[in-house]
């Protein structure tokens, strides 16, 4: 365990664009998850509707694991 952790730090301290990919993909799933009950969040895209949060949340999920993917 305590090596996953430390690969994960050199990861994050190495890579800053891997990092900025992570935080992407983070808010990618609040936004998908907890959008209803943060309508803020929402609001940051200019909607208020329920399937268009889900979509958008999957949207920004998908491009973060691509980053991640991409920058590892």
């Amino acid at each position: 365990m305590d090596q996953l952790l430390k690969e994960i730090g050199d990861f994050f301290n190495q890579n800053p664009k891997g990092f900025f990919a992570f935080v992407v993909f983070i808010f990618g799933i609040i936004l998908f998850g907890f959008g209803k009950k943060a309508p803020i969040l929402r609001l940051l895209l200019g909607d208020k509707s329920v399937f268009f949060q889900l979509f958008w949340g999957a949207i920004i999920s998908l491009i973060g694991i691509a980053l991640v993917y991409l920058f590892r």
